[in-house]
């Protein structure tokens, strides 16, 4: 499962200025903090032992490490935001080649970060600044990123790819991390493209986001799917493999009954 993390940190009140043209002068990795919606954990690079986690430091110049959620981790919210408002705080580190963005790593404050040649450090950003250098980048993680920025503008913009993206790949992407990181306030818009999505492939990206999501209903969610007859039967399929997957007692005897024919 993808997993998320949150952390600590004061910052300065100070922003940068309403221009949101990118302020990437050259290539190399740059730093900026955003305010960000609450998670649980924290947002580090970790090993795992006999399935308990070990932070480690994280190398910007290596690919392939992943950053692992917590589940025992409480939520935890910082003093001030970027914005000087409260909440919780990220540090985006952008990788600019050419002028544009060619990778993104979010990561806690708290966190042990390196880069063989550094970072420029941005400082605090306002949310539409941020959402603006962030642009139309061609990355996997863009989703991401725009995902973990508190406040409307991000989840509109979450929603609205999700909707109406041009590319598939980057619709299923912003379907993801709304169930993710954003499923209270998009909820009625993952349960829409459950079951009247354009495409089978974004009905079924859907299914696994809300299965994923840690939604209180999401059980309930999937076995109303299962027995929806007028359903498509693939839509159907993959709600119950998710339900199966879901270590869940009331899935776990939903599947019971429907294998030995009890009601």
């Amino acid at each position: 499962m993808i997993r998320a993390f949150v952390f600590t940190l004061g910052l300065s009140a100070t922003l940068v200025s309403a221009d949101a043209r990118p302020p990437f002068a050259a290539d190399g990795w740059y730093r900026w903090q955003i305010d960000a919606v609450e998670t649980r954990g924290e947002w580090c690079c970790h090993t795992w032992n006999n399935n308990r986690p070990t932070r480690m430091a994280c190398d910007l110049d290596q690919d392939g490490f992943s950053v692992d959620h917590v589940d025992e981790a409480e939520p935890q919210a910082v003093t001030t935001g970027a914005g000087g408002a409260g909440g919780s705080v990220m540090n985006l580190f952008a990788r600019v080649e050419g002028g544009e963005i060619t990778k993104l790593r979010p990561f806690s404050p708290g966190c042990e970060v390196h880069a063989r040649d550094g970072w420029t450090n941005l400082g605090p950003v306002a949310t539409g600044d941020s959402l603006a250098w962030l642009g139309d980048s061609d990355t996997d993680d863009r989703m991401m990123a725009v995902a973990l920025h508190a406040g409307t503008e991000a989840r509109n913009e979450l929603v609205e790819t999700a909707l109406h993206g041009n590319d598939p790949r980057t619709r299923e992407h912003a379907i993801f991390w709304m169930g993710q990181l954003r499923v209270e306030e998009t909820r009625d818009v993952l349960l829409e493209l459950m079951t009247a999505g354009d495409r089978e492939k974004i009905r079924e990206q859907a299914i696994f986001s809300y299965a994923q999501s840690p939604a209180p209903d999401r059980i309930d969610v999937l076995i109303a799917l299962i027995e929806n007859t007028r359903q498509d039967m693939h839509d159907r399929k993959h709600a119950l493999f998710w339900l199966a997957q879901a270590d869940s007692p009331e899935g776990v005897d939903y599947i019971q009954a429907l294998l030995t024919g009890s009601p």
